[in-house]
């Protein structure tokens, strides 16, 4: 009867082990992904001070006011500009520079060309106060 129960415990064991390795994966995930968005939630339903405390629930009165600003959708237009614009723009560039790296037609090597492209496109893109990272 004894071995019956190692042997389930080992199994038991063996199922649980995969989990157990992910677990700090998890607990990190849900501190840094699921706790902001709860708080952002949280904070947008209320009345916050300078300091950024809660002060008093508000329900949906700040989306209101949000969505009569005219700020608001010209900012919205914006973003979506800004996304239509540069996201296909960032894939042809990053499509060309892969073209680039695996050009191996006379010396059988990648182009070297395409590590400097590449620095160069991650310089004009993200701005010139970046360069101390490249």
């Amino acid at each position: 009867m004894s071995s019956k129960k190692t042997r389930s415990n080992k199994r038991l064991s063996k199922r649980l082990e995969p989990y157990l390795y992910l677990l700090p994966v998890f607990i990190l995930f849900g501190i840094f992904t699921f706790y902001p968005l709860i708080r952002t939630v949280a904070m947008s339903l209320s009345s916050v001070n300078s300091m950024g405390e809660i002060v008093r629930f508000a329900g949906v009165k700040n989306f209101q006011s949000l969505f009569r600003t005219d700020q608001f959708f010209l900012s919205l237009q914006t973003t979506f500009i800004f996304a239509v614009c540069l996201v296909p723009l960032e894939l042809l560039i990053g499509l060309i520079l892969g073209l680039l790296a695996d050009n191996r037609k006379k010396n059988g090597k990648p182009g070297a060309h395409a590590v400097c492209a590449a620095n160069v496109h991650f310089l004009c893109l993200r701005g010139h106060d970046m360069a101390a990272y490249v």
